[in-house]
């Protein structure tokens, strides 16, 4: 059935000649042929060998074959088909368990290397469209949105992938001997409200949610989250939220890049650290921990930050623990207008950040932090990005996008 296949994808091929493209080349000069020779394409359906034209320009004398850019097989022997299979496969899985079900279900052989480069290749074209949007939007000339979010949420959480040691020399660690062991990829979730249950719930719109990471710098990561946003319809959204679970690089970046946008602290995360001072009055007993700690959670809840770190205050703590005290009621006094749970539950809206935690987890963790695993910036990035793309469900239209603009011969 395959070598069927294969002849009947050559016949088809003999018919491309790439004339569609015309002859002109963008410096104003002229492509010429130069010469023709085979190239053997590797296909879902098997190897099929094409006669591809060389080009050149006779003004600034570069090259080109017009095959090749219609097909979309430029500088690599693997049909887009297979490209796509591989990078599909080999974002989900190792990339040698992603060779295994490549010729397991489809009887198509290709190395864990060739996964690999493919996978991260996509991924590297994906951020640097990424990167172009980036500029437009830096620019003031954003393509407008089609979206009209009735509430748009943008929440950014970051995470630490294992890198190989070149990588993270000169960068302070938590273990013993002061080395890094990872670098933080930063991620953006962003997703609509359209609704609330009957209880006044917020309901997330289905399908709704789109990501965007990258290990690198909040300066960097601001811009690219913003871009997502516009893309988004972050103008046209009657209201924007920003969920975070309160580290301060969040908060700069929204105050930067969404001003207007409501910030609100994750209500976990907020719980946690009541906890944790719970965890020091009660150290053994659990249950006379949760009495003792109900009242507060009570104003957390009613987001009555004034009347908890009043009460906060009052609690018999002294050494490390009290300290601890300290840091706890100065973060919830930081934050005291992102915690008021009440108004904003209320008003219909999240007060939690699980959605990117989720991301944080199952798009970046179940992919880059398997066990021995160890990677390079370029290619964990590129991997990050093409799952972003496989998350937010945009793959289809990156392939989409990739066909050759023809012009008339």
């Amino acid at each position: 059935m395959l070598e069927c296949g294969t002849h009947v994808l050559a016949g088809l091929l003999e018919l491309e000649d790439g004339r569609a493209l015309g002859r002109a080349c963008s410096c104003g000069g002229t492509f010429q042929d130069k010469k023709r020779q085979s190239k053997t394409v590797r296909s879902l359906v098997g190897n099929t060998r094409i006669m591809h034209t060389h080009q050149q320009c006779t003004s600034c004398g570069t090259w080109r074959s017009p095959e090749d850019l219609v097909l979309d097989i430029v500088n690599t022997g693997f049909s887009p088909g297979l490209r796509r299979a591989m990078a599909d496969t080999g974002g989900e899985l190792c990339f040698e368990k992603a060779a295994g079900f490549l010729d397991k279900l489809g009887g198509v052989r290709v190395g864990a290397k060739d996964v690999e480069r493919v996978a991260e290749a996509i991924g590297k074209d994906i951020l640097a469209r990424q990167e172009e949007n980036i500029l437009t939007v830096l620019d003031g000339q954003p393509p407008t949105s089609t979206q009209t979010p009735d509430t748009l949420y943008i929440a950014a959480d970051g995470t630490g992938v294992p890198m190989r040691r070149k990588e993270t020399q000169g960068r302070a660690g938590k273990h013993a001997d002061g080395i890094a062991r990872t670098r933080e990829a930063k991620l953006g979730a962003l997703f609509t409200q359209v609704t609330t249950d009957e209880k006044g719930n917020p309901v997330r719109q289905a399908h709704s949610t789109t990501y965007v990471g990258k290990i690198e710098s909040v300066d960097t990561f601001g811009p690219r989250l913003l871009a997502e946003a516009v893309r988004r319809g972050f103008e046209q959204a009657r209201r924007v939220g920003v969920l975070g679970d309160g580290a301060v690089w969040i908060w700069n970046l929204a105050s930067e890049y969404f001003p207007t946008a409501i910030q609100i602290v994750d209500y976990c995360h907020s719980h946690e650290h009541l906890s944790g001072i719970g965890k020091l009055v009660f150290p053994y007993d659990e249950k006379a921990r949760k009495t003792w700690q109900k009242p507060f959670s009570d104003l957390l809840w009613d987001g009555d930050i004034p009347a908890l770190t009043m009460a906060l205050r009052e609690v018999p703590l002294e050494g490390k623990s009290k300290e601890f005290l300290t840091t706890t009621i100065e973060y919830f006094n930081t934050n005291r207008e992102r915690m008021r749970y009440r108004f904003f539950r209320e008003q219909g809206l999240f007060i939690g950040s699980g959605v990117v935690e989720a991301g944080c987890r199952s798009l970046i963790g179940e992919r880059l932090k398997c066990s021995g695993m160890h990677w390079s910036v370029p290619g964990a990035d590129a991997i990050i990005a093409l799952r972003c793309c496989l998350e937010s469900n945009g793959f289809e239209n990156y392939w989409e996008s990739r066909r050759p603009t023809t012009k008339a011969a």
